[in-house]
């Protein structure tokens, strides 16, 4: 371990470019990490997609208890002062003995991503929940045929996991795709060009409580509670489905 973490300091990988409300990712003076706090209360839950009960242990217990292991992981190594948490991630996903390292900072990065997407009461639609904008619906519309069709592959792809996973939303080279990553891995952590939009925690703790093995329903009520507007802002504005789009929108005739 050590081996592998002696020139760390030294490392070229820049910090990770994450949306504003996920700067607790990315430490610049120190490697410990911290939850995203949130915006509402536990108790409450994030209705209708999971109930307080369910919050509370996925948030307050298993989230709550794997950043503190984290901490715990790499509180004997000062090679990790001063390091960035790309830096750590990186170094680490390379090497089995470190693995615990990497996983618990890989789930603690998609956690916090999903808390940022996500909210109890967002602005309702005529269909129910926080439409997604113009923009993006044009998007769904090239790349998966319309919002419907882009749930149900989004939805497809989630129940393939057999195991635990993440299913996410990214953008690679300029156009959308649906990927499933096993277990703590996150596209972005594993391939810099991608950019994850969107994302949905498949393991167990995430919906045991309130659907049991019913993950088809899980998935379904997710999307009553996306606030599309944190969605469009990881958006990569230099993305060339976004300009292609902003082009075309310039062009129409007055």
């Amino acid at each position: 371990m050590l081996r592998l973490l002696h020139k760390l300091g030294q490392s070229a990988l820049g910090p990770a470019q994450c949306h504003e409300g996920l700067k607790a990712l990315v430490p610049s003076r120190s490697v410990s990490l911290a939850q995203t706090p949130l915006t509402w209360n536990l108790k409450q839950g994030i209705l209708p997609w999971i109930s307080g009960r369910n919050l509370m242990n996925h948030y307050d217990n298993y989230h709550k208890g794997l950043v503190r292991h984290a901490n715990h992981l790499v509180s004997g190594y000062p090679e990790f002062t001063g390091a960035t948490f790309d830096n750590v991630i990186r170094v680490t996903g390379r090497s089995a003995e470190s693995a615990q390292i990497y996983n618990c900072f890989g789930a603690h990065w998609n956690h916090c991503f999903l808390w940022d997407i996500v909210q109890p009461n967002p602005e309702k639609s005529q269909e129910g929940f926080f439409y997604p904008s113009a923009r993006i619906l044009r998007h769904f519309d090239i790349q998966f045929g319309g919002f419907e069709r882009f749930k149900k592959q989004f939805k497809a792809h989630a129940l393939s996991l057999h195991s635990n996973g993440w299913v996410w939303l990214v953008v690679r080279q300029g156009h959308l795709e649906i990927m499933v990553m096993a277990d703590s891995d996150c596209p972005y952590l594993l391939q810099p060009s991608i950019t994850p939009i969107l994302c949905l925690d498949m393991w167990e703790h995430a919906y045991v409580i309130d659907y049991f093995n019913d993950k088809g329903a899980y998935v379904d009520n997710f999307w009553y509670v996306v606030d599309w507007r944190k969605v469009e802002a990881h958006l990569p504005r230099e993305c060339s489905f976004v300009v292609d789009l902003e082009e075309e929108e310039t062009s129409q005739p007055l």
